[in-house]
């Protein structure tokens, strides 16, 4: 049987492993953009117009989920500084979880749109990029 503790632990565990999934897929998709849209790939001669405007708008997205990731541990520490003041000025042990506080409703905000907004950069890549890979290969070969 679990208890409250178990639950909470887990889900700060959970939390930081998507949290590390994020900045992981944000940063691959952020050097990959950037590579593909300042080299000359080899294999397929220079990129078309068309995809360089997606691949500016997945890294934008990425950026913009790891600009998200910065905020909601802004907001995770505005939260928790102020529980802390809160304990010192009123000389507690403990004190009760403010889920009302606007540090932690953003806090939440953020860590949803971060998600958000990685999942969405990756498929739109790889929905650019697969196609336009087959399209190469089958080019390549004369099929």
């Amino acid at each position: 049987m679990r208890n409250v503790k178990d639950i909470v632990e887990e889900l700060q565990w959970v939390s930081d492993r998507i949290s590390t999934q994020v900045r992981t897929l944000g940063v691959g998709l952020i050097a990959i953009t950037w590579g593909l849209l300042i080299g000359q790939p080899q294999i397929a001669g220079p990129l078309p117009e068309w995809i360089k405007k997606h691949l500016l708008i997945i890294g934008l997205l990425a950026l913009s989920a790891m600009v998200f990731d910065f905020l909601q541990y802004i907001c995770a520490y505005r939260h928790a500084r102020a529980s802390l003041s809160e304990m010192e000025d009123k000389e507690l042990r403990e004190t009760e979880y403010d889920y009302t506080a606007w540090s932690y409703r953003f806090r939440t905000l953020f860590f949803w749109v971060k998600q958000l907004l990685i999942g969405v950069a990756c498929i739109w890549f790889l929905a650019v990029i697969i196609p336009f890979c087959v399209r190469v290969v089958v080019g390549k070969s004369g099929v």
